[in-house]
Protein backbone atom coordinates (compact mmCIF):
# COMPACT_ATOMS: atom_id res chain seq x y z
CA UNK A 1 0.00 0.00 0.00
CA UNK A 2 2.79 2.84 0.88
CA UNK A 3 4.78 1.44 -2.09
CA UNK A 4 1.86 2.60 -4.12
CA UNK A 5 1.23 5.48 -2.53
CA UNK A 6 4.82 6.41 -2.87
CA UNK A 7 5.06 5.84 -6.58
CA UNK A 8 1.89 7.55 -7.49
CA UNK A 9 3.51 10.86 -5.29
CA UNK A 10 6.60 10.31 -7.25
CA UNK A 11 4.66 10.07 -10.41
CA UNK A 12 2.45 13.23 -9.75
CA UNK A 13 5.44 15.55 -8.89
CA UNK A 14 7.36 14.53 -12.18
CA UNK A 15 4.47 14.92 -14.28
CA UNK A 16 3.53 18.33 -12.30
CA UNK A 17 7.09 19.61 -12.51
CA UNK A 18 7.87 19.10 -16.28
CA UNK A 19 8.39 22.20 -18.32
CA UNK A 20 5.21 22.87 -20.33
CA UNK A 21 4.48 21.73 -24.11
CA UNK A 22 5.48 24.48 -26.14
CA UNK A 23 3.08 24.88 -29.50
CA UNK A 24 5.91 28.02 -30.22
CA UNK A 25 8.01 27.03 -33.28
CA UNK A 26 11.67 27.48 -32.49
CA UNK A 27 13.43 30.81 -33.63
CA UNK A 28 15.57 30.56 -36.43
CA UNK A 29 18.33 32.88 -36.29
CA UNK A 30 18.34 34.02 -40.12
CA UNK A 31 14.76 35.40 -40.30
CA UNK A 32 13.68 38.47 -38.67
CA UNK A 33 9.66 38.86 -39.01
CA UNK A 34 7.66 41.71 -39.17
CA UNK A 35 6.68 41.67 -35.61
CA UNK A 36 10.77 41.28 -34.54
CA UNK A 37 10.96 44.63 -36.77
CA UNK A 38 8.01 46.66 -34.88
CA UNK A 39 9.27 46.17 -31.36
CA UNK A 40 12.90 47.57 -32.60
CA UNK A 41 11.25 50.44 -33.62
CA UNK A 42 13.84 51.50 -36.39
CA UNK A 43 12.94 52.93 -39.88
CA UNK A 44 15.16 50.98 -42.17
CA UNK A 45 16.03 47.47 -43.35
CA UNK A 46 19.51 48.22 -42.46
CA UNK A 47 18.86 49.65 -38.91
CA UNK A 48 16.61 46.80 -37.89
CA UNK A 49 19.40 44.36 -39.41
CA UNK A 50 22.62 46.38 -37.52
CA UNK A 51 20.41 45.98 -33.99
CA UNK A 52 18.73 42.55 -34.21
CA UNK A 53 21.22 40.69 -36.18
CA UNK A 54 24.48 42.60 -36.89
CA UNK A 55 26.31 39.03 -38.36
CA UNK A 56 24.27 39.73 -41.31
CA UNK A 57 26.35 42.66 -42.09
CA UNK A 58 29.79 40.83 -41.97
CA UNK A 59 32.30 39.93 -44.41
CA UNK A 60 33.60 36.71 -43.28
CA UNK A 61 37.01 37.06 -44.47
CA UNK A 62 37.62 36.03 -48.39
CA UNK A 63 35.62 33.16 -50.16
CA UNK A 64 37.74 33.24 -53.45
CA UNK A 65 40.25 33.73 -55.66
CA UNK A 66 38.17 35.51 -58.49
CA UNK A 67 39.47 39.57 -58.11
CA UNK A 68 36.15 40.79 -59.86
CA UNK A 69 33.83 38.73 -57.20
CA UNK A 70 31.97 41.04 -54.67
CA UNK A 71 33.51 41.48 -51.53
CA UNK A 72 29.68 42.03 -49.45
CA UNK A 73 26.39 40.25 -48.70
CA UNK A 74 23.91 41.15 -52.24
CA UNK A 75 20.34 41.80 -51.28
CA UNK A 76 17.48 41.37 -52.76
CA UNK A 77 13.96 42.62 -52.60
CA UNK A 78 10.82 40.68 -53.20
CA UNK A 79 12.47 38.16 -55.02
CA UNK A 80 14.65 40.31 -57.20
CA UNK A 81 18.38 41.71 -57.09
CA UNK A 82 18.38 44.33 -55.38
CA UNK A 83 21.88 45.97 -54.52
CA UNK A 84 24.76 45.63 -52.19
CA UNK A 85 24.37 46.58 -48.22
CA UNK A 86 23.92 50.36 -48.78
CA UNK A 87 20.41 49.76 -50.62
CA UNK A 88 19.06 48.30 -47.25
CA UNK A 89 19.14 52.27 -45.99
CA UNK A 90 16.14 52.99 -48.66
CA UNK A 91 13.67 50.02 -47.91
CA UNK A 92 11.10 51.79 -44.78
CA UNK A 93 10.82 49.19 -41.97
CA UNK A 94 7.07 49.84 -42.06
CA UNK A 95 6.72 47.98 -45.27
CA UNK A 96 8.74 44.61 -44.39
CA UNK A 97 7.37 41.46 -44.21
CA UNK A 98 10.25 39.37 -43.66
CA UNK A 99 14.26 39.18 -43.83
CA UNK A 100 15.64 36.54 -44.67
CA UNK A 101 19.75 35.75 -44.33
CA UNK A 102 21.46 33.04 -47.16
CA UNK A 103 24.11 31.68 -46.52
CA UNK A 104 26.83 31.17 -49.25
CA UNK A 105 26.01 27.74 -50.12
CA UNK A 106 21.66 28.56 -49.89
CA UNK A 107 22.40 32.02 -52.11
CA UNK A 108 24.24 29.79 -54.74
CA UNK A 109 22.07 27.47 -54.66
CA UNK A 110 18.97 29.55 -54.73
CA UNK A 111 20.35 32.72 -57.66
CA UNK A 112 23.37 31.13 -58.90
CA UNK A 113 27.36 31.57 -58.73
CA UNK A 114 28.63 34.60 -57.21
CA UNK A 115 27.00 34.93 -53.95
CA UNK A 116 30.27 33.97 -51.69
CA UNK A 117 29.37 36.55 -48.71
CA UNK A 118 25.57 35.47 -48.90
CA UNK A 119 22.91 37.20 -49.62
CA UNK A 120 20.03 39.06 -47.36
CA UNK A 121 16.52 38.68 -48.97
CA UNK A 122 13.88 41.74 -48.17
CA UNK A 123 10.19 40.84 -48.82
CA UNK A 124 6.99 43.24 -48.57
CA UNK A 125 4.17 43.07 -46.94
Amino acid sequence: MWIRRGVFLLTATAIACAPPASKARPRDYNVLTAEEIATSQTTTAYDAIRNLRPNYLRTRGTHTLDPAAALTVHVFFNGQRYGDIETLKTISAQTIREIRYLGASDATTKYGIGYTYGAIEVFSR
